[in-house]
């Protein structure tokens, strides 16, 4: 707490201007606090705060200014200007076929959590839950990390639109297998899927299935963003000695949504690391699938690179922790400042180009609707560190064809046996 103690109005200030500009900026693509574009302002807002100490030079920190700058115009681009809002949807097509997806992505979620149970305990039980969710999955468990990213995050966004749909008990009780699988993960932000469904939902709604049942008001978002600091309350507790330490730690936090800054606002540390060019950028996007596919052997994160380089030598420091590495530095690391911005510009669109599928989705398939929001919510990590947003994706869709496999062969025998006839290509 020192730094922020010591610079606390500077980074307000920064934090303050930087929260407005961008709020301003999105003002007419959001119409609720619970949106996931909300919280990218907030936490870039943040990360510009703690940047404005962090940064040795004014003219370092103009031109990470400048990258988000090129960020919301490759947004603005893709999106357009903004629309009306929509008349609800309503969601008829294969609803049997989405409820058998999500039953069985949920079985799957838990099952694999369960296996982390059973030899460690619940992280978020654990001493440090911050160090024990990254540790946790050492010695050849990180398959369930890859099932937690890609697929645990869709069956959150899916029981969401299940439970609005129908209110059932049915719903619920998946909903709340999803949510408290989630939880006992130990993530600080384990609930932000459920919060970013809800999000997205008031701004592309659908009908509920009853009809006497409305559009629920936007009056539940505020219980859901209460229910949804209940990890991280229980996580900053757990670390923290007093409800004191706790509120500290939980600014700190925020803060460092920008924590890449207090090293790469070193100059030694980037003419150290100034030798990296357009093939180191590609391996390291796109490292989680070559490695996966065991075309290269993985590599030490940048951001952990950047902590082993401001450590002094022989220090122990894990390599699956360290900082992730975001647009504004990747840009500048990989092809200077003078295509930085062509980069940021790039990563805008693409984060814009994802969130417009979403808004302008018209079809009446829940599945297909709960996986446009799933590719908005997953696209938040583009501009935070893009190799994890490779990688996420690529594990969830592997899992996902394996689950929808799974799904429409169980769908396929329960006709057949329905019909006495073998099953061919029906629709479900």
């Amino acid at each position: 707490m020192n730094v922020i103690d010591e610079h606390l109005g500077m980074m307000a200030t920064a934090f303050l201007v930087a929260g407005f500009v961008q709020l301003w900026l999105i003002r007419r693509h959001v119409n609720n606090i619970a949106d996931p574009l909300v919280f990218f302002a907030l936490t870039s807002a943040f990360a510009l705060g703690l940047g404005a100490y962090a940064v040795d030079s004014v003219g370092l920190y103009a031109r990470i200014v400048l990258y988000f700058g090129f960020l919301y115009l490759g947004f603005f681009i893709a999106t357009g200007r903004a629309r009306p809002a929509a008349v609800p949807l309503v969601m008829t097509g294969g609803l049997r076929q989405f409820k058998s997806i999500v039953v069985i992505g949920c079985l799957i979620y838990f099952c694999a959590n369960l296996i982390i149970w059973v030899g460690s305990g619940a992280i978020v039980l654990s001493n440090d839950p911050s160090v024990q969710k990254s540790a946790v999955y050492s010695g050849g468990f990180g398959f369930i990390r890859r099932i937690n990213w890609g697929l645990g995050a869709f069956v959150m966004v899916a029981t969401v639109y299940w439970w609005l749909l129908e209110r059932s008990r049915t719903s619920m009780t998946w909903l709340l297998v999803a949510m408290l699988t989630s939880f006992t993960g130990g993530g600080k932000s384990a609930l932000l899927p459920m919060i970013f469904a809800l999000g997205l939902y008031f701004l592309n709604p659908f009908h509920p299935a009853g009809l006497r049942r409305q559009i629920p008001h936007k009056r539940v978002l505020l219980a859901a963003l209460m229910f949804g600091l209940l990890p991280v309350t229980v996580v900053l507790l757990t670390e923290g000695e007093s409800i004191q330490a706790a509120m500290d730690a939980l600014l700190v936090r925020l803060f460092f949504s920008g924590d890449i800054l207090l090293y790469w606002g070193q100059q030694d540390l980037r003419a150290h690391f100034s030798k990296w060019g357009t093939i180191d950028y590609l391996l390291d996007s796109f490292g989680s699938i070559l490695g996966m596919l065991r075309m290269i052997d993985y590599s030490v994160p940048i951001g952990n690179q950047f902590v082993q380089y401001s450590l002094p030598g022989g220090y122990d420091f894990s390599e699956s922790l360290g900082p992730n590495l975001p647009f504004y530095v990747r840009g500048e690391l990989y092809f200077g400042p003078w295509f930085a911005p062509a980069h940021a510009l790039a990563i805008g669109w693409l984060f814009g180009r994802i969130r417009l599928l979403f808004v302008n989705y018209r079809g009446n398939s829940l599945l297909r609707y709960s996986l446009a929001a799933f590719a908005v919510c997953l696209s938040g990590a583009l501009p935070v560190e893009e190799g994890l947003a490779v990688g996420q994706a690529t594990d969830f869709l592997f899992v996902f064809g394996l689950v929808y496999a799974l799904a429409s062969l169980l769908r396929g025998k329960s006709v057949q046996a329905a019909s006495g006839r073998p099953y061919i290509n029906q629709r479900a």
